[in-house]
């Protein structure tokens, strides 16, 4: 796959640079406008998406203002329910009716009853109650008769357990709602003395459909649709969708799961669900209205924007070819000198300009291009003649001097004879100085790559450190101490033997005692450390430090000590490389290498 795609990227690379300059430039040219396109296309997008849900975001806010209204308007239903089991005359009005079922009173006890319900039901109508009911073992009271009479004996003795069974708390019986509206049922008890005797039990009905209505933010849309289930997912309130049968399908995905808000299709309509959590704990509300008005003006928006993108692109096409056309025929023109001038057999010795064009009086770069094209032509014209020839020679010269050149391999096998020979005459000494430079030579010039083993990086020590001691004899003492688990780890070519040169020329100029070396080659935790020590000379303080900002000027092995520290950071990265330091009056060269990557041959 990957050789597939380096033979497409190959051919298209080819497949450009044979387009013709005019090619090329239009090229680029619709590229950029495309891409200029594509992201006005997309920032328009973006911003039409922000819009809406701008507008998402403060329809939302004002439908959740409105589900605010309706959780009020029933928590005042709730607390109404409340201030007639709380109300003093109402109860001692029950006890004493409760007390003398059959006495003269009767009559004048259920009046002013029925009065109070009456004027509780007056005070709170705006509250969308339908009807209060009272319900007693000796009589019923209510505020609308004929609405009250909907629920059957049946259906109200099944209400009056419900409520008996809830302890004197506040039950909403949302079972049957299409049929009979939104009930509120709450028992009655004497709290006198705490005897919670049971004096009745009071029925509220809301209207639901009018108090829903009547909320000024629906009243804003051209329709909405409103759906509220209880606790176990029962219907309790479904009004009419557009082209919908009542109650025919639930509008949220998953009335229980989702609270939010989000957009959603029916045919080929479009509108706004938002879903949440009503004040009756568990009770959820979806509540839908039309969007089409709004998604088709931003659909309009988009097309029109993208339509005007499309009309620009064409305009800037059509142009750009115009203008790139009258500037890219003189590039033609030039070229067309050029083809004569090549295939001229008098071009070397007479050159005249094209009279087609004058671009003397031209100061644009194309100007600039056909008069430094004329007078190159005019100038190697003249120049040939006396040049080209000398040129040849010159040519010929340097190659001869090339070939003389002494090749490295005759070096080697020089020093190969004179090692034979000095066995050859007892020379052990001469032989020994002369076999090490060998392999000092061949290691040096060996083309195998950038890195090498600890076992050959050492061996070319070691025929350094040879050749040093032939010449120093017992005035130079060194030892190597390599970890044999590490002879295989890959390094850098020709980092060690650097540091060992410029241990022994700095140690042996100020020294006419005895030279101490230590090379040591082992595992720090996650470094691979290569430590070369020596006595007689000492570091200056932060000296690679000074040698790349320039505070001191580099003699010798300084320039040495910095590529080295160069090449381990260009390949390993900035946490590795040489460290220079005085330890115990010997002078420390510190190597750091990743022993994960160079190691891992070894284990």
């Amino acid at each position: 796959m990957r050789q597939y795609g380096n033979t497409l990227y190959m051919y298209i690379r080819k497949w450009f640079a044979n387009l013709s300059l005019q090619s090329k430039i239009q090229l680029i040219s619709i590229a950029c406008l495309f891409s200029l396109t594509g992201a006005s296309v997309l920032i328009t997008n973006v911003l039409l998406r922000n819009y809406n849900n701008l507008l998402l975001d403060s329809v939302s806010a004002s439908l959740s203002y409105a589900n605010d209204d309706i959780t009020q308007k029933l928590d005042s239903s709730y607390e109404l329910s409340y201030t007639l089991l709380a109300d003093s005359s109402l109860q001692q009005m029950l006890t004493e009716l409760k007390a003398k079922p059959g006495s003269t009173e009767t009559a004048g006890l259920y009046t002013k009853i029925n009065s109070r319900l009456h004027a509780y039901y007056l005070e709170h109508q705006k509250e969308y109650i339908s009807y209060i009911s009272l319900y007693t073992d000796s009589f019923d009271c209510h505020t609308d008769s004929r609405k009250a009479a909907a629920l059957s004996p049946g259906r109200i003795g099944e209400i009056m357990q419900t409520a008996r069974n809830a302890d004197g708390k506040a039950v909403w019986i949302t079972d049957d709602t299409i049929g009979h509206g939104l009930l509120l049922a709450r028992e009655i008890r004497q709290y006198d003395n705490l005897s919670l005797t049971p004096l009745g039990t009071v029925i509220l009905c809301i209207d639901l459909d009018k108090m829903i209505n009547s909320c000024p933010m629906f009243s804003e849309y051209d329709s909405f649709y409103y759906q509220i289930t209880d606790e176990y997912s029962r219907l309790i309130y479904d009004s009419t969708p557009p082209g919908q049968e009542t109650g025919s399908q639930d509008l949220s995905p998953d009335n229980r799961a989702y609270n939010g808000h989000q957009l959603i299709k029916r045919g080929n309509h479009w509108y706004l669900s938002l879903a949440g959590e009503l004040y009756p704990k568990g009770w959820h509300y979806t509540c839908l209205v039309s969007y089409d008005k709004i998604k088709n003006t931003l659909d309009n928006s988009r097309l029109l924007s993208l339509l005007l993108l499309l009309s620009c692109c064409v305009l800037i096409v059509l142009a750009s070819r115009y203008i790139i056309r009258s500037f890219t025929r003189h590039f033609g023109i030039l070229l067309q000198k050029m083809q004569r001038f090549a295939s001229s057999s008098d071009a070397l010795t007479s050159f005249e300009p094209d009279a087609r064009y004058n671009y003397k009086d031209r100061k644009d770069e194309i100007g600039m291009l056909h008069r430094q094209f004329d007078q190159m032509a005019e100038q190697i014209s003249d120049l040939v003649e006396s040049n080209y020839t000398k040129e040849l020679l010159v040519k010929e010269a340097q190659l001869k001097a090339l070939e003389m050149q002494i090749n490295p391999h005759f070096l080697y096998n020089t020093l190969e004879s004179i090692n034979w020979r000095a066995k050859a005459l007892g020379a052990s000494t001469i032989s020994l100085m002369v076999e090490s430079l060998g392999n000092l030579f061949r290691a040096i010039l060996s083309r195998s790559g950038e890195s090498v083993t600890i076992s050959e990086e050492i061996s070319l020590v070691e025929n350094y450190l040879t050749i040093q001691k032939c010449r120093f004899d017992t005035r130079l003492v060194y030892s190597i101490y390599t970890d044999p688990a590490l002879s295989g780890a890959q390094v850098p070519k020709m980092i060690i033997q650097p540091l060992v040169e410029n241990a022994v020329s700095h140690a042996m100029e100020g020294l006419s005692g005895e030279c101490r070396i230590a090379i040591y080659v082992r595992r720090q935790q996650e470094f691979l450390e290569i430590l070369v020590l020596n006595s007689g000379s000492r570091f200056e303080d932060d000296l690679l430090e000074k040698l790349r900002n320039g505070a001191v000027t580099p003699k010798g092995f300084g320039i040495g000590l910095l590529n080295i520290d160069k090449r381990i950071k260009l390949m390993f990265g900035s946490d590795y490389g040489l460290i220079l330091q005085n330890e115990n009056d010997m002078a420390t060269a510190r190597i750091h290498l990743p022993c994960g990557s160079l190691c891992e041959d070894t284990r």
